[in-house]
């Protein structure tokens, strides 16, 4: 059976491509995408900063909602018929490992373990969830990456903490889903903090207490009038080494916690005054733990409700086809997240 992919074929290529299903090997699923979005580390891919590509041609994507049609004997984790969410992120089952199609001129391509940017996908066990006939398949497609990826750093990273104020710069998918955390764990007030006033609007709707505009000329000034020079818990999400150099340095000495979560174009590199160790800042990252992923999945899910598709992919939908449109309009701003219907 033939079905249609987003392959990036080359540096900022992105195009659509007839591939065939292979046979299903050890661990492997066949699911049938409904939904999928794109995040940072998916943009950072195609535009070539993430390192050197060794795959390329590949699909692409790593958080959607899927049906699952076909697996392989091996797979006990779900069935035919179950709605599932697919992420990047490891759990219980089968490492099955990444996957070859074949185009129309019998050319390679390349998977990984998940790719969600095709109306079929072949995946490993090990990056489904499943999920009930109830849950919303468009808010679930947030459980793929950035509700997960929030949540750990919240719950997990942060589980120490217990009052704010909590500072999250950045607020585009993940930091806004850092936002619905912290709200869910109680942690108050929450700043949000962006150079976008689309998103921080977006912001105020979803639990920030407080936003400010890094644009602004006046910004260091408000924050600290604001702060009172109290910053105990730092949350990076822009992905600009030059904020979170600015968090470093803000944050509080004996015990400013800076949790980055952002993506930073690769190669990057920081300086970092000695001086703010041996003053007892934490510089850590949002991944601190080897907990079964599983065990956390229904619980962030719990935390979650339809109504937050609204406010990250707004109204707008793409088809497949309009692939590249929806990848400019993420990089311009114009969306905070890309919804993919198939």
């Amino acid at each position: 059976m033939k079905f249609s992919s987003a392959v990036l074929v080359s540096t900022k290529k992105v195009v659509i491509d007839r591939l065939e299903i292979p046979k299903l090997c050890y661990g492997q699923i066949l699911v049938k995408v409904l939904y999928s979005s794109i995040c940072q580390t998916q943009i950072g891919e195609i535009m070539g900063k993430r390192g050197k590509d060794y795959y390329l041609p590949h699909c692409l994507g790593h958080e959607a909602v899927a049906i699952v049609v076909d697996k392989h004997k091996s797979v006990l984790k779900v069935q035919v018929g179950n709605k599932v969410c697919l992420s990047w992120i490891k759990g219980s089952g089968i490492e099955a490992g990444g996957t070859k199609y074949k185009n129309k001129n019998n050319v390679t391509i390349n998977a990984g373990p998940v790719n969600t940017f095709s109306e079929y996908s072949v995946v490993s066990e090990n990056r489904v969830y499943k999920l009930s006939n109830r849950d919303n398949a468009i808010s679930s497609v947030l459980l793929g990456c950035a509700m997960p990826t929030a949540f750990n750093s919240v719950f997990n990273s942060l589980k120490d903490i217990k009052n704010g104020p909590i500072y999250i710069f950045g607020c585009g998918g993940v930091g806004l889903s850092t936002i619905i955390a912290s709200k869910a764990k109680k942690i108050r007030p929450i700043v949000g903090i962006d150079i976008s006033s689309k998103k921080l609007k977006v912001a105020k709707k979803i639990g920030a207490d407080k936003v400010f505009n890094f644009k602004n000329n006046n910004f260091n000034k408000q924050l600290v009038n604001y702060s009172k020079s109290n910053f105990p818990v730092i949350i990076e999400c822009s992905g600009n080494i030059n904020v979170l150099n600015y968090c470093i340095e803000k944050a509080n000495i004996f015990g400013g916690k800076i949790l980055v979560i952002g993506n930073y174009p690769k190669p990057s590199s920081i300086k970092l005054d000695p001086w703010n160790i041996i003053k007892g800042k934490t510089l850590m990252g949002a991944w601190n733990d080897l907990d079964n992923f599983d065990n956390k999945f229904n619980f962030f899910k719990s935390k979650i409700n339809k109504n937050f598709s609204e406010h990250f992919f707004g109204n707008k939908i793409y088809s497949l086809n309009e692939i590249n449109k929806a990848i400019k309009d993420f990089t311009k701003g114009r969306v905070i997240r890309p919804l993919i219907k198939f």
